[in-house]
């Protein structure tokens, strides 16, 4: 006889209980069919069983009719979604945890204080904002120079002047990226190593403030 899945009820009996359209099998010497009750009450016997028997628990009774084994019906699809679902959120929340963990180890073994994260700021949005200065400068330059140039040297000059504007457009906002950077840094390191109450923090927070836009002489 063929492999029966269960599916409600599924029952192993002795042979004295079968009728005649019941499907036999031999197992350790003791003539066994099988019976299965589906959801809706109905009866079914042999091969038949195991197509609308297959979400049932199993149990296996002695000819003498004691039970001697029973198996736990095997979880509906949506239970077993549910818990690949629980499991994969488990081990990305696992991932997020580590990658955290390196983070932090990077942090404080990068800075000794909060002193130190605003100092690396500063000195970051310093570099830049002077950068900044003097591509403005250049293209004060460059555009007073365009108004009395014509051809190709003019537009050579139009080619520099947007190379400059686009450079500053980068290192703007590579200067707010800092900012960002910085400030999560500070956070998080203030939240691994607290201050006492008692201890004032640095006074700096946001930066330098940019220096006032100055047009150069030409």
């Amino acid at each position: 006889m063929k492999p029966l899945i269960p599916a409600f009820s599924f029952l192993l009996l002795p042979l004295a209980l079968a009728g005649p359209a019941v499907a036999l099998a031999a197992t350790g010497g003791s003539s066994l069919i099988t019976k299965c009750q589906d959801a809706e009450g109905q009866w079914h016997y042999g091969d038949n069983a195991s197509a609308e028997c297959a979400r049932s628990g199993v149990t296996t009774i002695n000819s003498k009719g004691v039970k001697v084994q029973e198996e736990a019906a095997p979880p509906a699809p949506e239970d077993v979604e549910k818990a690949q679902d629980a499991e994969e959120r488990a081990r990305a929340a696992e991932i997020v945890a580590e990658e955290q963990r390196q983070q932090d180890e990077r942090l404080l073994a990068t800075y000794e204080s909060e002193e130190a994260i605003i100092a690396a700021r500063d000195e970051r949005l310093a570099w830049l904002e002077s950068t900044l200065q003097a591509n403005r400068e250049i293209v004060v330059r460059l555009k007073k120079r365009l108004e009395g140039t014509k051809g190709k040297e003019a537009a050579g000059i139009q080619i520099q002047i947007a190379d400059f504007e686009k450079a500053n457009a980068s290192y703007t906002a590579q200067r707010e990226q800092i900012r960002q950077r910085y400030g999560r840094d500070l956070d998080r390191y203030r939240e691994l190593r607290p201050k006492p109450e008692s201890e004032p923090g640095p006074k700096s927070e946001t930066g330098p403030s940019p220096k006032p836009e100055t047009p150069p002489n030409p």
